[in-house]
């Protein structure tokens, strides 16, 4: 087995994303992960993830929210062959963490699968957005980018606890009918 090339990763002041159509070779390792949080979300084709606590392929629609020091271990899902995805390394205030407390996944790698439809758009777009606002020049480029950034993660809690929501209010209804008939 051939000895894997540990990606090169420059540590930031701030943020910096992208967008990435990548083909069967791409891949990524970095054993220590970064000192940054990092967001990965599959536009299109699919990614094999390998974290403490999964390994499977990401689908259309799945956003990894990767805690600074955890691993990162991704590549293009050879089944797949192509792998199209929006990403973000960034250090964020102090006072946004809680809404980077993400409910499904592992110590610190965490997953949202945002289903299709409004919230899925929304949170492509302000991603695609960031993308495009970090690149700018300007003393107020890094700011806005960083408003995508929490818009994203706020997108992606609202999500859940909708969800969430939906699930209680169906257990509530179904005991309301079970208390009912029997």
């Amino acid at each position: 087995m051939a000895v894997r090339q540990e990606a090169p990763w420059t540590p930031l002041s701030a943020l910096f994303g992208g967008e990435f159509h990548n083909g069967s070779s791409y891949t990524n390792w970095r054993p220590r992960g970064t000192n940054d949080w990092l967001l990965i979300y599959t536009v299109n084709g699919s990614g094999l993830m390998t974290t403490s606590s999964r390994h499977g392929s990401t689908q259309v629609g799945e956003a990894t929210l990767y805690a600074p020091g955890e691993l990162h271990d991704y590549q293009t899902d050879p089944g797949a062959g192509r792998w199209h995805l929006l990403w973000v390394h960034f250090r964020p205030k102090p006072s946004w963490l809680p809404w980077l407390r993400w409910p499904a996944g592992g110590h610190g790698v965490k997953s949202l699968q945002l289903e299709k439809g409004e919230a899925r758009e929304h949170f492509d777009q302000a991603l695609r957005r960031m993308v495009q606002v970090q690149r700018r020049k300007g003393p107020m480029a890094i700011d806005l980018a960083f408003n995508a950034v929490l818009f994203v993660s706020a997108t992606a809690l609202l999500c859940v606890e909708r969800a969430l929501y939906s699930f209680l209010s169906y257990i509530a209804a179904a005991r309301t009918l079970d208390f009912f008939l029997h």
